[in-house]
């Protein structure tokens, strides 16, 4: 059976200083890109920063300037949606996904100082900004109207997003549909725990069940949902019932008992 995470392949988060340094931007792209094992270049994320850095003084409220940083960051990083976008795709390349794209604005916001949130649903990411003139949502994938404002507009886009099946878009495809009920605030370790989840969603769609097995090890050292517990599940019944050797079928199938057992305590004790 393949198995796709149409959500993401797809926090409370601290918020840092306003005056923080642009190498402090540095240091949450090194955690990030450090899940691709390939380092992204900041530079021309650093300068979108000094960009907006100078565009904020401007701005006579948050909500103006969150507006502007969503329109920005968007023309010079969110160019070519794929759903197995990693972050140093799209700091480097421009190509991205619904949780690279939340990953970035999560990281400006926190520099500029303007309190959030990270949601997970089952097929869905999103951000809620708060400013002084009300929420603001974000949604990285929405090109269109991905920045909504005003609660009514707020709460039935999030209403829409809890309702949303996995998109199906190639139907060669079988897509996994969760059976639990997602609406998680995401913190920024849980993020890169995601990154690392959504690595281990490639590796098992390309057969690698080695590389997926320890993508979901670091993924659940750092994230706990029932989302990796279930995932766990899955892949133990596709390794069960693969033709590898059975001696290598017997080394994965402890490893992944292992990774259920965590995952659902962890999931238990934290969400």
């Amino acid at each position: 059976m393949r198995f796709l995470a149409a959500l993401l392949l797809f926090a409370s988060l601290g918020s840092a200083s306003a005056a923080a340094s642009v190498p402090g931007i540095e240091a949450y792209v090194a955690t990030f890109s450090s899940v691709d094992g390939v380092s992204a270049d900041s530079e021309k994320l650093q300068q979108l920063v000094r960009k907006l850095s100078e565009k904020q003084q401007k701005y006579g409220n948050k909500a103006a300037f969150v507006d502007y940083l969503f329109t920005k960051t968007r023309q010079q990083f969110l160019l070519h949606f794929t759903e197995y976008a990693s972050f140093t795709q799209t700091i480097n390349e421009g190509t991205y996904n619904c949780l690279t794209g939340t990953a970035l604005y999560a990281l400006l916001l926190t520099h500029f100082d303007i309190p959030f949130q990270v949601i997970e649903t089952n097929y869905h990411i999103f951000l809620i900004a708060e400013t002084e003139t009300g929420r603001v949502l974000l949604e990285a994938t929405d090109a269109e109207s991905g920045l909504v404002q005003g609660e009514s507009n707020i709460n039935n886009r999030v209403k829409e997003y809890r309702q949303r099946p996995p998109v199906t878009a190639d139907r060669s495809k079988t897509y996994y549909r969760y059976e639990s009920d997602l609406y998680n605030e995401v913190s920024l370790n849980e993020l890169t725990g995601l990154l690392y989840y959504n690595k281990a969603i490639v590796a098992y769609n390309r057969g690698d069940f080695e590389s997926s097995i320890g993508y979901l090890s670091k993924s659940v050292e750092l994230y706990q949902s029932s989302r990796t517990s279930e995932f766990a599940s899955i892949l133990q019944m596709t390794v069960a019932g693969s033709d590898l050797e059975v001696d290598v079928k017997r080394q994965y199938l402890r490893e992944v008992q292992r990774l259920r057992s965590a995952a659902a305590n962890l999931s238990a004790r934290g969400k």
